[in-house]
């Protein structure tokens, strides 16, 4: 069984910011963890904002012991994901904003590079 400290607060189960969505699901975050993971996603976010019809979700679920979090990016060349499972959804976060942070950024490449080839 989890414990869930008094100062965790479920949020809205969507929360939308500057291109991309979070949906929580039935993840308890404090408020500064969700500053911090907000934070984090700055970087990707700024730069995914160079590609034509970017957009970008995300989604975390707990399911027993294991924190499921999946990022989706869309933007004129399709669509891609990345996907982590991990026991602290803290680690796992850290994982996928790697992962997503090196997706958009070969995104990017590819476009630069048809643009000028």
């Amino acid at each position: 069984m989890s414990h869930v400290s008094e100062k965790a607060v479920l949020v809205p189960s969507v929360t939308k910011t500057n291109g991309f969505s979070i949906q929580w699901g039935n993840v308890p975050v404090k408020p500064a963890q969700r500053k911090q993971l907000l934070s984090g996603l700055r970087r990707s976010v700024s730069l995914g904002k160079s590609l034509r019809g970017f957009g970008l979700s995300i989604i975390l679920h707990h399911i027993g012991r294991v924190f499921t979090i999946r990022a989706v990016v869309n933007d004129a060349h399709g669509k891609a994901e990345c996907h982590v499972k991990e026991t602290h959804w803290h680690s796992g976060m850290r994982q996928l904003l790697r992962s997503l942070h090196n997706l958009i950024h070969t995104r990017r490449l590819e476009m630069l590079r048809l643009a000028t080839g």
